[in-house]
């Protein structure tokens, strides 16, 4: 690996200023090996710490985050899905998605306040 690559690998932790002035923390300019890897693993021992991903140039209602069944779900394995405008959706992610280093990690909590989002993606009312 060249010195561009590790540094494109590298991660920090920032700000960033949704459309409407609020903010929230994401660790960002993260693979999408690692990025999901951190969802995985936060969920799978409970932690609420960075447990949603996103690319940064989509819109400010779209998000990724894990569903890990329980005994009272529909489905029997682990899938991944968006909170958007549309509601809960499933989500597969592109060749360009998936290949990107510019993945962030955040909290979904967090970023669901700052958007002024619900659980289910609609407004809060």
């Amino acid at each position: 690996m060249d010195s561009k690559d590790s540094e494109k690998c590298e991660t920090t932790t920032r700000t960033r200023i949704l459309e409407n002035g609020n903010s929230y923390p994401v660790k960002y300019e993260l693979p999408y090996e690692d990025a999901i890897r951190n969802v995985k693993w936060n969920l799978k021992l409970d932690l609420e710490d960075h447990n949603a991903i996103r690319l940064p140039y989509w819109g400010a209602d779209v998000i990724i985050t894990l569903q890990i069944p329980d005994e009272f779900s529909k489905m029997t394995a682990p899938y991944l899905y968006t909170i958007n405008r549309f509601g809960l959706v499933p989500w597969i992610g592109t060749q360009i998605e998936i290949m990107s280093n510019k993945w962030e990690n955040l909290l979904l909590k967090d970023y669901l306040e700052a958007a002024g989002l619900g659980y289910d993606g609609k407004p809060k009312q």
